[in-house]
């Protein structure tokens, strides 16, 4: 059947699309809120 996929594509492919929504998101918040998300951003690179 067409709608079986190998697991290694389907997470591949689900990675980059959290990967794009994320970076999206982040976008976003910089743009609306550009302290928050400089604040967000910092946070996350301490880990």
């Amino acid at each position: 059947m067409t709608g079986i996929k190998r697991k290694g594509n389907d997470a591949r492919n689900t990675g980059l699309i959290n990967a794009i929504l994320f970076s999206y998101f982040l976008s976003i918040l910089y743009y609306v809120f550009p302290s928050d998300a400089v604040h967000f951003l910092n946070v996350i690179s301490q880990y």
